[in-house]
């Protein structure tokens, strides 16, 4: 998973099952649907699926140890991540999206670990 990121297919696929936009509007701010949120997601997911801390994911330090490439990808996952860990509205649902989505990932990962021993 040094590389692993949420497609953009299945992130639209995630984002198809949003909520009706007014029904956010009303109790919450719009929804931000972009790269960038997608790239929150995969660090989000990666972190959870991995064990690991998300300063790691391939979002944070795409090139492992070597200092980060996109700073700008790593400042705005950084500075959003307590929110996608903890806030209610849309993040509370893209955590929702999120543990159901990482839940088969990681069903997936030990069903392929378990046929190739």
């Amino acid at each position: 998973m040094a590389d692993w990121t949420i497609t953009a297919d299945t992130s639209a696929a995630m984002l198809d099952e949003l909520p009706e936009t007014s029904d956010i509007e009303r109790n919450w701010r719009a929804p931000e649907v972009s790269e960038r949120k997608r790239h929150l997601a995969s660090a989000w997911a990666w972190a959870r699926v991995t064990y690991g801390d998300f300063v790691f994911s391939p979002q944070m330090r795409p090139n492992g140890r070597r200092p980060r490439d996109n700073r700008d990808l790593a400042k705005y996952v950084q500075r959003r991540w307590q929110h996608i860990c903890r806030r209610n509205g849309t993040y509370a649902w893209l955590r929702q999206r999120l543990t159901t989505f990482t839940g088969e990932l990681i069903a997936q990962l030990d069903n392929e670990t378990d046929a190739a021993l």
